[in-house]
């Protein structure tokens, strides 16, 4: 088969660990589009990283501002080597935990953080798993779903804004697809869509990259007469040491409720993160930011257990804003 393109590495965050705890009652108010929400806990301007991941901006201990990955694929914060020498010299390496990523698993240390900030979401007597600078492509930390059972998280990729509201559980936003969905192993949003005709169970994922399906996604597309025309080699890089070896190939149309996207690159591999998560025997597929990032928005509803989009009318551009050129001359590449 003839290559696709370049080899290229994907930056996945994924943690799997004990979730921490969230403090404070908010009062609902209405959003403007008929949805009750709660009081937002942040309301920022966000950025990307270099990988198209958002970044929000949180503090630790009362310091400046620093930059976090909202990750809704890791169901754990955590912080980097660099941060946590600089807020308590020491405060890493007593103390120890064992954590999951997409490639394995690893054994980190934990820093104890007295308090976090983002926004008006105050947190506080945390315990934050410890991982190498690398891991967050020039960012701080992670932000995970531990911190967001309980909210409603609107991500707005034209006006670049990231707003978490404390969820009332009642009515869903006019003007987006609707898509249900459930929580699962420890509050990471799954929902039903399909590759082609093949159902598949989906991971939204903010803090990857790039979309990657397991073994089982693949052996079920080729028993169904997928056959790639043409592929390219891809080193899959997660939050834990440790690569591994995958193969990318364009699929057929991707659905997810009523909003279908072609042309999207999946890296198929052996990935740890699918044994964990207990989907490494069906069909499987972690939607990262290349192609959620080709969305004009999207909310996620933690409490209503739904994922509301907003498709983008030229895909393309957005993907190119969020993805970087590396994704972008993957995906033009039709030749």
């Amino acid at each position: 088969m003839a290559a696709l393109g370049p080899t290229f590495a994907l930056a996945c965050a994924a943690l799997l660990v004990v979730g921490a705890r969230v403090a404070g009652a908010q009062v609902p108010q209405d959003d403007g589009s008929g949805a009750v929400v709660g009081m937002a806990l942040i309301d920022q301007v966000s950025s990307t990283d270099r990988a198209g991941r958002i970044v929000t901006n949180a503090s630790l201990n009362g310091g400046d501002p620093l930059r976090f990955i909202l990750d809704t694929g890791a169901n754990r914060s955590a912080i980097s080597v660099a941060v946590a020498r600089a807020i308590n010299e020491g405060a890493a390496g007593t103390e120890y935990i064992n954590v999951h990523g997409v490639t394995g698993p690893a054994r980190v240390p934990v820093a104890r953080i007295e308090r976090m900030q983002v926004g008006t979401l105050e947190l506080a007597d945390l315990r934050l798993p410890v991982l190498q600078d690398t891991v967050f492509a020039g960012a701080d930390g992670i932000l995970g779903i531990d911190n967001l059972q309980h909210a409603r998280v609107e991500i707005d990729f034209t006006a670049g804004r990231v707003v978490v509201h404390e969820s009332t559980g009642r009515r869903t936003r006019r003007g987006y697809l609707l898509v249900p969905a459930r929580l699962h192993d420890g509050g990471l949003l799954l929902v039903h869509g399909k590759v082609g005709r093949l159902p598949v169970k989906v991971i939204l994922d903010t803090g990857a990259e790039r979309s990657m399906g397991n073994l089982s996604l693949l052996q079920a597309l080729q028993a169904g007469g997928v056959v790639a025309q043409r592929t390219t080699e891809a080193t899959v890089t997660g939050a834990t040491p440790g690569d591994v070896a995958g193969t990318a190939m364009r699929t057929p149309l991707i659905s997810i409720g009523e909003a279908t996207l072609k042309d999207i690159v999946v890296t198929f591999g052996d990935l740890h993160v699918f044994q964990v998560w207990g989907l490494g025997d069906e069909p499987a597929l972690v939607v990262g930011m290349d192609l959620l990032g080709t969305l004009e928005g999207f909310v996620i509803d933690y409490p209503r257990r739904e994922f509301l989009l907003r498709p983008s009318v030229d895909p393309r551009d957005r993907l190119r804003r969020h993805c970087g050129d590396g994704c972008s001359s993957v995906m033009n590449d039709r030749s």
